[in-house]
């Protein structure tokens, strides 16, 4: 009994069940009604009103989304029914849908939750023309539409009242999960092996980096909108657990030494090789603690990791009682890493007890940046209301782009041609890498659904199998809309087909659909490629530049904190967040770049260089905040400061060569002399910032080397 009950925890603890039963409740509420009622007619909207809803909703509280909900029922009325009013009106629908389209998309100015209602509510003006043909009556689409929303809002309201934290959990278990492979590809860089690809290996630590510190922000989001939950005790822990992943990762981002230099002056010791073996068996361990933390269930910690760390430590020692010199200039960083891994290791143990040591945090505050009075959400508007926006160029190019697919279905008379424009809808996104990526997916998978849907027609002839295959293919949507697009797709496809077949038209629009997709699908990339485009390759200097600076006021917390003393405070954790949150933004725009077309890819070695650069600077900042401490003798922090106004100074005349590349000036080295330092922790101190500076001059002459190429 007790291990069917476990698998009961750990399938509702599992995000893509628990949202596919949600779904299952809200699709089964609206489609079993109507079959039972012998009313076939109102399955449809029913349907894509559920759709419409489920796609509106952002991760809130219980107020917010009722907010939210509210909003989204307003605006989906206002867009059937003026629908319903203007349809028979081409022109003057088509000009207020332009107006209505431009209009919605720009309130995402605001932030995701009006972005998500904007979407929902076009989607459902679409919608409304789908069916405008099979509808008997006026009000017949907007009430039954209405419904549908109606119906998922109150399923929704639901599950977040009877479980407010579970979407905080299900985001602090996707934090672990990253954190752990993070630790895991970083734990690759230790192994001492002669031509080991470490260049290969730190990419791919940087871009899981990436995607790790999109996971803090959603789950800091997440925390933020529930400090006033019900369930004090239970958020408490969360928050706790939240803080203690973000002084992991500040760790395990930590570079101490060069890996290069480790690897040729470690080639036959084992030390290397135990580093390793703990990173690795840290990165299981969050892996382990993930699963933990989504099912609610008390986490035992590897007792090995422990006894790997003593390991560690005997080997140091032995290194230290036998060294001849050869070691002596690394032995102290490599106590600091050890010592590194020791705190990480204290902190998973702290995660192994509930509710133990809640209170660990002096500040708890969470920075959010929503805009809470009507001034600032209209100020947002008006900031993006100009052309330099990325915002209202992607709003101006996918209303144009929804408006085309409407005027081709006016001037060539497309029965049923208004997947053109939904297609579009989906398919249009603010960038053309994140288009194309969508692009072969939505195709492949509508063609996938096609076809599977033909064979399903012909094997399940009556409606009341295939009004089972419409909720069966409505749950795999929502379950896989965002990990495999493809599978999305053709489920939501034969749930096109199988809603349209209960008025005897599933057949008559496999052929349409197909049509209608690659239609467009073309419109989409036509746009983003040609109206207002945003290249990725047109924002680098500017991504660059934002990285440093961020870097830059992250150093600048941290070095005083070394002289009044360890204080983890809002404002830097603030700036710890965003020197991580550009380092992704620069990783993430090298991806975008590399899938633009040939003639964008502008300087791509020279984006990696200081991508490399730029992460490379973070880890050793990362490793100076993981050891903050006060330096109490005035000296020993005076030199200290001097070398960061120094550190400093060179990053702004590297600003300055990233926006003018024809800059000449040369560095000039001569204070980074070894100073005398009486502590074990500024000399730590001088070495980071000294490997910061020689990363610095190693990028300015590798510039200058490409300056000659190009000369």
């Amino acid at each position: 009994m007790q291990q069917f009950w476990g698998v009961i925890t750990n399938c509702w603890g599992n995000p893509r069940i628990n949202y596919s039963i949600k779904l299952l409740i809200a699709l089964c509420g609206v489609v079993l009604p109507a079959w039972f009622s012998k009313n076939n007619t109102c399955i449809i909207p029913l349907v894509l009103g559920v759709i419409a809803s489920a796609l509106s909703e952002t991760d809130d509280n219980l107020v917010g989304k009722t907010k939210s909900f509210v909003m989204v029922f307003i605006c989906s009325t206002i867009a059937s029914i003026t629908t319903q009013v203007l349809f028979n009106y081409p022109i003057l629908f088509g000009s207020g849908l332009f107006l209505f389209s431009m209009s919605f998309i720009m309130l995402g100015a605001i932030g995701p939750r009006y972005a998500s209602i904007a979407f929902s509510s076009i989607l459902l003006a679409i919608y409304t023309m789908i069916g405008y043909a099979t509808s008997p009556s006026f009000w017949f689409q907007p009430i039954f539409l209405l419904c549908g929303i109606f119906w998922y809002a109150l399923v929704a309201l639901f599950w977040e009242w009877a479980w407010p934290l579970y979407p905080v959990r299900r985001s602090i278990s996707m934090i672990l999960s990253d954190l752990g492979d993070y630790l895991l590809y970083k734990s690759e860089l230790f192994i001492p092996i002669p031509d080991y690809d470490l260049h290969q290996r730190r990419l791919v630590a940087t871009k899981q980096n990436a995607t790790l510190v999109n996971a803090l922000n959603e789950a800091q989001l997440s925390l933020a909108h529930r400090k006033d939950c019900r369930k004090k005790l239970e958020y408490k822990y969360l928050l706790k657990t939240f803080f203690l992943i973000q002084d992991i990762h500040e760790r395990s981002s930590s570079s101490h030494l060069n890996y290069e230099e480790m690897s040729e002056a470690f080639p036959r010791s084992d030390l290397l090789f135990r580093f390793q073996r703990i990173m690795y068996l840290q990165g299981k361990a969050c892996l382990t603690l993930a699963q933990h933390i989504i099912s609610g269930t008390t986490y035992q910690h590897n007792i090995r990791i422990q006894r790997a760390l003593e390991e560690a430590q005997k080997s140091i020692q032995y290194i230290q009682e036998h060294d001849d010199g050869r070691y002596r200039a690394y032995l102290p960083h490599l106590d600091y890493l050890l010592h590194n891994l020791i705190k990480i290791n204290q902190r998973l143990v702290r995660l192994s007890v509930d509710n133990a040591d809640i209170n660990i945090m002096l500040e708890s505050e969470l920075a959010t940046n929503d805009a809470t009075t009507f001034r600032q959400m209209w100020d947002r508007v008006c900031q993006h209301s100009t052309l330099k926006s990325p915002l209202f160029r992607h709003a101006l190019r996918l209303s144009l782009g929804i408006c085309l697919g409407y005027a081709i279905i006016q001037l060539f008379h497309i029965h049923n041609g208004y997947w053109i424009m939904l297609t579009t809808l989906f398919v249009c996104r603010p960038s053309f890498s994140s288009t194309r990526m969508i692009l072969g997916q939505r195709i492949i998978g509508t063609i996938i659904g096609l076809v599977l849907g033909s064979i399903l027609l012909s094997l399940f002839v009556d409606l009341q199998s295939q009004v089972m295959l419409i909720i069966v293919a409505g749950v795999i949507f929502f379950a896989t809309k965002n990990q495999r697009y493809t599978v999305a797709t053709a489920a939501i496809t034969l749930l096109v087909l199988f809603c349209f077949n209960q008025f005897g038209l599933g057949f008559n629009v496999i052929l349409p659909r197909l049509g209608d997709t690659l239609l467009g699908c073309l419109i989409a990339v036509v746009n983003v490629s040609v109206l207002f485009p945003d290249w990725a390759s047109s924002r680098q200097t500017e991504t660059i530049c934002q990285a440093i600076k961020a870097n830059q006021r992250y150093l600048a917390q941290i070095i005083v904190q070394y002289r009044i003393g360890k204080r983890d405070n809002l404002t830097y954790r603030i700036a710890r967040r965003e020197a991580h949150m550009k380092d992704a933004a620069l990783s993430t725009l090298l991806s975008e770049i590399e899938s633009e077309p040939l003639r964008y890819r502008t300087n791509l070695q020279q984006n990696y260089q200081f991508s490399q650069f730029n992460h490379t600077i973070l880890n050793y900042i990362s490793a100076m905040g993981a050891h903050r401490t006060q330096l109490k003798n005035d000296m020993d922090y005076l030199l200290v400061s001097q070398k960061h106004t120094q550190i400093h100074r060179y990053l702004d005349f590297l600003l300055t060569l990233v926006e003018d590349p024809n800059h000449r000036l040369e560095f000039s080295d001569d204070v980074f002399q070894d100073p005398l330092v009486t502590t074990h922790t500024a000399k730590m101190l001088i070495y980071q910032l000294d490997t910061i500076f020689q990363s610095t001059y190693n990028l300015h002459q590798y510039l200058l080397t490409q300056q000659e190429k190009e000369a």
